[in-house]
């Protein structure tokens, strides 16, 4: 993600000052370590290098994201030094992950 002023996605509960915050949070991590993101029908990953404090953030913000965005499922893990967030669509329509996987400019499927 680029920009911290991006607006939010329609679906999201968010208000827009916490909106604004939340996207504040997450240009401040890509900006740690440009994120890698692929996307496979409904389900989009996005690989972190997993340098100190990221995959704490990265739970922290998915955690977050969870609450506000509940028609996807956020998970993270790591593996091989990286931090990977992955974000499946809950009825598996690949339509819903779209907005998320255009933040981390992941190819459309």
């Amino acid at each position: 993600m680029d920009s911290a002023d991006r607006s939010v996605p329609v679906a999201c509960t968010l208000g827009p000052i916490d909106g604004r915050e939340r996207m504040r949070r997450w240009a401040a991590l890509g900006a740690v370590d440009r994120p890698t993101a692929s996307r496979d029908g409904a389900l989009l990953i996005v690989s972190y290098d997993a340098a100190e404090g990221v995959a704490t953030e990265l739970a922290t913000l998915a955690a977050a994201e969870q609450e506000c965005c509940s028609f996807l499922d956020w998970s993270v893990t790591e593996a091989g030094g990286r931090a990977i967030l992955r974000v499946r669509a809950n009825d598996h329509s690949p339509d819903d992950v779209a907005v998320v996987a255009d933040l981390f400019r992941a190819p459309q499927q």
